[in-house]
């Protein structure tokens, strides 16, 4: 794979409710500054290594299997942190695009992660395809497509990460990189409070307000998103990924995800490993 960066001719797609303005990757993102904002909506995936967006003020780390919506015209700058930094990006408009984007629940410039990307970027690289041939009909399937896109990414999205707006966001921010990295292991609620120095109560309260969730019910459905992905891309048997996962027993790794995907993980990975 190399560089991709398609922007199809548009013509009678731009009275369609969504249409595709670009369409492309970056092996390794180079840096990007905009101070007066993007004219259309972008939507743009990790696939590996990391960096760092800004959206006017606010600042988040980017790591592989997140995404990120920008809106139109907003102030925003993003770079690698950590090479090579592959990002897989969508531009998009449209006559309906903002309400499609609002009814999604795509409500604002978001982070998100995704639970699965592979559905996502077969989606994505059907796009590329499309937008390299310039037949008439094209513009239409590219705009079919996008919607599928779209749709997909709002099923494959959870655990939105709101951007670093204040101190306590900035903490929070920590403790979710300590969690992305540690998800594997026995993490306590003493773990947490050494990273940012406060008090257990305190950890309950940054979740709580800035994701309404439980500091122990997100690391459990950090682990299950972790343990999809392995259900799907390796061989593991269902004992080793729950271990891999942070699971203390094969019993309760099928019980939560269970409980959180309403099927278990024999059965998630019969559905989608035909």
């Amino acid at each position: 794979m190399k560089d991709e960066f398609i922007f199809p001719i548009i013509g009678a797609e731009s009275k369609l409710p969504i249409y595709v303005v670009g369409v492309g990757c970056n092996l390794n993102q180079h840096p990007v500054s905009r101070n007066n904002g993007f004219p259309h909506y972008q939507v743009i995936y990790c696939m590996q290594g990391a960096g760092i967006l800004k959206v006017h003020n606010d600042k988040f780390k980017v790591m592989a299997q997140q995404v990120f919506v920008l809106y139109p015209d907003e102030m925003h700058e993003y770079y690698a942190i950590e090479e090579p930094w592959e990002t897989h990006w969508l531009a998009l408009n449209g006559e309906n695009i903002g309400t499609i984007f609002q009814s999604l629940g795509f409500t604002k410039s978001m982070m998100f992660y995704l639970c699965n990307y592979i559905s996502l970027d077969d989606i994505w690289k059907q796009l590329i395809l499309e937008a390299k041939t310039q037949y008439s009909e094209n513009g239409y399937k590219c705009s079919a497509l996008a919607y599928n896109f779209m749709i997909t990414l709002k099923g494959l999205s959870s655990l939105e990460l709101p951007l670093i707006k204040d101190k306590r966001m900035s903490k929070l921010s920590i403790i979710l990189i300590y969690i992305d990295e540690h998800f594997g292991n026995n993490i306590t609620m003493e773990d947490l409070t050494c990273c940012i120095g406060v008090s257990p109560q305190y950890i309950c309260k940054l979740f709580n307000e800035h994701l309404k969730i439980r500091p122990f019910e997100y690391i459990a459905k950090k682990r299950i998103q972790e343990s999809k992905i392995l259900l799907l891309e390796s061989r593991l048997s269902e004992t080793e990924i729950s271990s891999a996962c942070g699971f203390n027993s094969l019993s309760y790794f099928c019980s939560i995800f269970k409980k959180f995907e309403r099927i278990t993980p024999a059965e998630f990975r019969k559905i989608h490993c035909k």
